[in-house]
């Protein structure tokens, strides 16, 4: 169904005749997003998906995300409905979302390392914190409170691993905390003739660093010479209090992304099949945990 309603409440497009509008939809996981051109300006119109207001806060993303495209990093913000979540932004021309075989590239890789760099340091205060441990658990209850979830096999690993017990029971320093996208997935990178953005600010908060690189390490499919690569563009790979923080944020991405996971799953969402994506998260996870359980914290 076309969001015909949302758009006539944007103040931009009130004196458009609605027959000149072309609107075409996007694709998306938790969220329905649109294409509308005005047959001038084209625009991206994001509208929440249902239940995400279980999980999402949408005023503090908008706070970030603002910030974010008033950085350069994300698209330029055009309006927002703070309260209903409804955000519209300026379409890039040309623009496509990136996926593993361009991250395999040491140029893209690079790139995106540099862009995650200079949001990190770019000294915006983002609202709201991300705390992996408290994020894992509010998925977990969330999924069982929606119904039938199968979180028996992600709580079975979890128990089964000293080290990641280590990990979601110890306290959280601040300290080195930045603004962080936390889900900067291939999908979220787009690439125009030029330059490269962030999009879906949605879970964005001041958080450790090495999450998004963690998160696009493993998002990406990164191996162990790309991951070296990932932190020395970053400028991180000789630091070594940084490489013990990305193989933690490794464990805690993939931990948190199972949850997250098994909450589509628990929540109806048919975007795409979840439980594919849950078990092969769950093979990931093991194989993270065996590494770890074999290497000194």
């Amino acid at each position: 169904m076309l969001p015909l309603d949302q758009i006539r409440s944007i103040s931009i497009f009130r004196t458009t005749d609605p027959a000149r509008l072309r609107i075409e939809p996007l694709d998306g996981l938790t969220n329905r997003s649109f294409r509308v051109s005005t047959g001038v300006e084209q625009y991206v119109l994001r509208i929440p998906g249902a239940g995400t207001e279980r999980y999402i806060d949408r005023r503090r993303e908008a706070h970030n995300v603002a910030l974010a495209a008033n950085l350069g990093i994300a698209p330029e913000l055009v309006w927002q409905d703070a309260e209903r979540g409804l955000m519209l932004c300026r379409h890039i021309e040309g623009a496509r979302c990136l996926n593993e075989a361009d991250l395999a590239r040491p140029d893209t890789l690079r790139a995106a390392a540099v862009l995650l760099r200079r949001l990190h340091h770019s000294g915006a205060v983002f609202e709201g914190q991300m705390v992996p441990s408290v994020l894992f658990e509010h998925y977990l209850s969330l999924a069982r409170q929606a119904g039938s979830a199968p979180v028996g096999p992600l709580i079975d690993l979890c128990q089964t691993s000293f080290r990641l017990q280590q990990l979601l029971m110890s306290s959280v320093s601040t300290a080195l905390w930045t603004p962080c996208h936390v889900d900067p997935v291939p999908a979220n990178l787009v690439v125009d003739d030029s330059r490269l953005w962030l999009l879906d600010w949605e879970y964005a908060a001041m958080t450790d660093p090495m999450w998004d690189l963690g998160c696009l390490a493993l998002e990406a499919n990164l191996n162990r010479a790309q991951r070296a690569q990932l932190l020395h563009h970053y400028g991180a790979s000789v630091d070594a209090d940084s490489n013990r923080r990305f193989r933690e944020q490794l464990l805690l991405v993939s931990v948190v992304g199972a949850a997250w996971s098994v909450l589509q799953i628990a929540l109806g969402n048919t975007a795409t099949d979840f439980q594919v994506d849950y078990e092969r998260r769950l093979v990931r996870l093991a194989d993270l945990l065996v590494d770890a359980e074999t290497t000194a914290p």
